[in-house]
């Protein structure tokens, strides 16, 4: 029986006389499997301590070859920017697509190993039919089938793989289109912007996207004699120029010694795939940077650094007159860094919310509670809910760290029903299951629906927001140790976590805490002994979460990411004091 290669979700592809060989568990999501013969493989990251050990090798590849990227793209646009220039335009890019084209690599890789290939079928299309505009267009369009499916077939390519072309018209097209900025409100703000920066031109610090909220980012521009900032002013729309194919064709970037294969391919793919903001369009986005005239001493964000490319080329084009870039985290994570620490690579500073500290990074208090109110605890509210807190990733993978990747989405959820089943049938009375925002996005796993179609549409929490499920719960399960686990901690909410995927890339005092979790019964990742230690506190989980041992804990806690005891808005108004001061 001959074995067919399955790319991606598409009837097209699939053999229905031989065996059909799907990579992991993506095309599960849109396949209709009753009537083939098939077989899913194991993700690569399956294997023990592979994750950690590629997020390593590609942190220092990142390193490695963003030194050189940089002296390509100051040749390509005839310029001589420093590499900390090119590091806040294009390095949030970097730390996305590498691990993606690492993954899928990796995946064939494995396959090669480990399967006879007879049939590979791919969709007549070109990965240079998807050039994308910038950084956000590829953040809305990095789930795609189709984009994948391409990924996929440049790899073929470089690995010298036969495959058979199908006829793909029939295939609708998945390209998500960004936002059209243009709105009346938008223009308004934008005017105002103007008005106040011809008024105010020299502020002291440009606060954008900060994540304190309206009244403490209001209050912080007060504190610095600063008018307030809509930043509509970065959302501009700006006419994209046509992409000439034909001359990335002829781009290279300089070839070093010893490369490995996986190097050679992506730095080839690289110039085939990378937005137009950082080419084509760099040169247009940079000049319209310059009619904001903004000149502050200091610029802050928590997230535009990441996904708005017109705001970094203003931000970069700054910090060549020696303007203080800072950046802060926008969610929180266990892991020492994310993305090969790339932002302390860009940034002046950056504010991390964690633990972990170097001579870029600084520990400060998370943006987020400035804007969240402080009590959650009321003495006329019934608090009955056993809050599902559940975790949704993407079909496909992106980013290496301590999280499910892909399918383990699936696995996790059969998890989750298990500690239901387990539950006493009082648990299970007030058992309530809340997702994430993107719960309605077709290139998440359906975890929602298949909640609803194993235990019902009134096991799935109808609160607008986290707060208000918060208020009504007894007890929180977390299934990341990410910001809603943060939240519940702060808020002081008896909760506990259920994850059972590798963590990575911890400090000392992290792994310590995360044993001192297990020990203490917070941690699980077996889904009887959460379910067995629950129907033990249920009961009284004030008694048990406000126990001496558990309080120990939550000091600790505490201490490392919360410092309750300090003052929020005072902290950060004496940093960026002290920050002005060394300008």
């Amino acid at each position: 029986m001959a074995n067919n290669l399955v790319l991606s979700s598409h009837k097209q592809l699939i053999d229905f006389k031989g065996k059909n060989l799907l990579l992991a568990d993506w095309p599960i999501s849109g396949l209709e499997l009753k009537n083939i013969k098939y077989e899913i493989l194991d993700s690569h990251w399956k294997e023990k301590n592979k994750l950690e050990k590629d997020y390593k090798y590609l942190k220092n590849y990142y390193s490695v070859f963003m030194k050189k990227f940089y002296l390509f793209l100051n040749d390509y646009h005839k310029l001589q920017n420093d590499q900390k220039y090119w590091n806040i335009v294009v390095g949030p890019y970097l730390t996305y697509i590498l691990p993606i084209v690492w993954d899928q690599w990796e995946t064939i890789d494995k396959l090669i190993k480990e399967k006879k290939i007879d049939i590979v079928k791919t969709l007549d299309k070109n990965i240079s039919d998807y050039h994308f505009d910038n950084m956000e267009d590829f953040i809305n369009n990095m789930f795609n089938h189709n984009w994948r499916h391409l990924i996929f077939k440049e790899i073929l390519k470089f690995k010298n793989i036969n495959f058979t072309d199908v006829d793909s018209t029939s295939v609708k097209s998945d390209y998500k289109k960004s936002k059209n900025l243009f709105s009346i409100k938008s223009e308004i703000f934008k005017f105002f912007d103007k008005v106040f920066c011809i008024i105010k031109k020299n502020q002291k610090i440009l606060f954008y996207q900060s994540y304190f909220g309206f009244l403490a980012n209001l209050k912080l521009n007060l504190k610095f004699n600063n008018f307030p900032f809509t930043g509509y002013i970065f959302a501009q729309n700006i006419k994209i120029n046509n992409n000439n194919k034909e001359k990335r064709k002829n781009l290279k970037i300089k070839q070093t010694k010893n490369l490995k294969e996986f190097e050679f391919f992506f730095e080839k793919l690289i110039l085939k795939i990378i937005p137009k903001s950082y080419l084509e369009n760099f040169d247009q986005l940079k000049e319209c940077s310059k009619k904001i005239s903004y000149n502050p001493k200091i610029i802050f964000t928590a997230s535009a650094y990441v996904y708005n490319d017109f705001f970094k080329i203003w931000a970069a084009e700054k910090s060549k007159k020696k303007v203080k870039i800072i950046f802060s985290d926008h969610g929180f994570y266990l892991d020492n860094c994310i993305n090969f620490g790339s932002e302390a690579h860009s940034a002046s500073v950056f504010a991390k919310w964690g633990n972990y500290q170097n001579e870029k990074n600084i520990k400060m208090p998370p943006n987020i509670f400035l804007r969240k109110k402080k009590r959650i605890n009321s003495f006329f509210q019934i608090k009955k809910d056993l809050l599902f807190l559940t975790n949704i990733e993407p079909i496909y993978s992106h980013r290496i760290q301590s999280m499910p990747i892909s399918g383990e989405t699936i696995e996790s959820y059969n998890d989750w029903v298990k500690i239901y089943d387990y539950l006493d049938k009082d648990i299970k009375k007030y058992s309530l299951f809340r997702m994430p925002p993107n719960k309605k996005n077709k290139m998440y796993w359906p975890i929602q629906e298949l909640i609803e179609k194993k235990l019902g549409t009134s096991k799935i929490d109808k609160n607008k927001n986290l707060y208000d499920s918060f208020v009504k719960a007894n007890l929180v399960i977390n299934t990341v140790p990410q910001t809603t686990f943060l939240e519940t901690m702060y808020y002081d909410i008896p909760n506990l976590l259920f994850y059972k995927n590798n963590f990575i890339n911890l400090d000392k005092d992290t792994e310590d805490l995360i044993n001192e979790m297990r020990d203490k019964k917070i941690l699980f990742d077996n889904s009887t002994h959460l379910s067995e230690h629950l129907n033990n506190i249920w009961k009284d989980t004030n008694g048990w979460w406000n126990s001496e041992e558990i309080n120990s804990f939550k000091n600790r806690f505490n201490n490392l990411y919360i410092n309750k005891s300090v003052d929020y808005f005072k902290r950060w108004q004496n940093f960026f004091s002290s920050e002005l001061k060394k300008q």
